[in-house]
C-alpha cells in the first residue's frame, strides 16, 4: 500500500511539478514560441526518426527510462528544453517535469521544429531555406546539430559522408 502511495506521489509529482517550476507568463511565452516556430519540411521529420528511431513517439517517460538503460534515445522535446532552457535547469528533477508540461501543449514535430530553428540560429549555421535543402544535406544539418566536432566536414570528411551514406541507404530501402 506504502509503494503504491509513493509511485502516486512520484507520478504526480513529476507530472504537475513543471507548472510550478516555470510561472505561467514564462510558460506561455516559451510554448508560444514553440507553437510559433516554422514548420519542417517532412523529409526532415523522416530522415531524423531514422537518425533518431522513435523520437517523435510522445513518450518522454519511455524516452527517459530507455535513456537510464543505456540507450541513446532522446525524444525531441526533451532537446527542446536543454536548447530552450539552459543554463536555467539542469539537473533531471527539474528537466522531466519541464518535459512533461511542454508535451502537454506541443508535438514532438513541434518540439523539434522549433530545437532546429534554435540550433541553426544559435550556432550560425549558414542554410538560407530548410525547405530546400536535398536528403543528404538535411542528414548532415542533422549529424552537424547533435555533434559538431565529431562530424566536422572539414577534419572529418570520411566519418561524415560514411554516416550520410548509412542513412540515405536506410531511407531508400
Amino acid at each position: 500500500m506504502i509503494s503504491v502511495i509513493f509511485i502516486t506521489g512520484l507520478f504526480f509529482f513529476f507530472h504537475f511539478r513543471g507548472f510550478f517550476i516555470i510561472d505561467k507568463s514564462e510558460r506561455e511565452k516559451f510554448i508560444s514560441e514553440i507553437k510559433n516556430s516554422p514548420q519542417l519540411p517532412e523529409k526532415f521529420y523522416t530522415i531524423y526518426n531514422i537518425i533518431h528511431p522513435h523520437s517523435l513517439e510522445s513518450k518522454s517517460w519511455m524516452h527517459f527510462i530507455n535513456h537510464q538503460a543505456g540507450e541513446n534515445r532522446y525524444c525531441a522535446c526533451r532537446e527542446l528544453v536543454y536548447a530552450g532552457l539552459y543554463p536555467f535547469y539542469t539537473k533531471a528533477w527539474d528537466i522531466i517535469p519541464i518535459i512533461t508540461m511542454v508535451e502537454k501543449y506541443a508535438t514532438q514535430e513541434e518540439c523539434l521544429n522549433y530545437y532546429i530553428h534554435k540550433k541553426i540560429k544559435d550556432e550560425n549555421i549558414d542554410i538560407q531555406n530548410i525547405n530546400e535543402l536535398g536528403d543528404s544535406e538535411i542528414a548532415e544539418l542533422i549529424l552537424l546539430i547533435e555533434n559538431p566536432s565529431y562530424y566536422n566536414k572539414k577534419r572529418y570528411p570520411e566519418r561524415m559522408h560514411n554516416r550520410v551514406s548509412e542513412i540515405l541507404n536506410k531511407l531508400n530501402k
